[in-house]
């Protein structure tokens, strides 16, 4: 997860996608994108946030941000993370390239 307590994003309406790579580890796996400022509150599952990602291989997103329970008006960005429903073991991934897009 990335925490920005300082300064934080305030809820913009002209950010309308957020992009982000990942690389898988050695299985498949499903993630679900969280943050402080949705309905359900960081660490919880919505499975309108869930994305697959392919094993070692560079998996790439562009989401619509209206698409997910993840930030609304009058909220404040603090935390954005990825999480996984109790994997077996280690998997080992890579981020790259996460922004929001205007």
């Amino acid at each position: 997860a990335f925490s920005n307590w300082w300064p934080s994003v305030e809820y913009n309406a002209n950010y309308k996608y957020i992009t982000f790579a990942i690389k898988g580890g050695s299985v498949p796996l499903s993630l679900w994108i969280q943050s402080d400022a949705s309905k359900i509150g960081f660490g919880n599952f919505d499975d309108k946030n869930k994305i697959d990602v392919a094993a070692n291989v560079w998996n790439y997103y562009k989401i619509p941000v209206k698409d997910l329970d993840f930030w609304y008006p009058g909220t404040i960005l603090k935390q954005l993370g990825w999480r996984v429903k109790g994997p077996d073991k280690t998997e080992t991934l890579y981020f790259d390239d996460v922004m929001f897009i205007k």
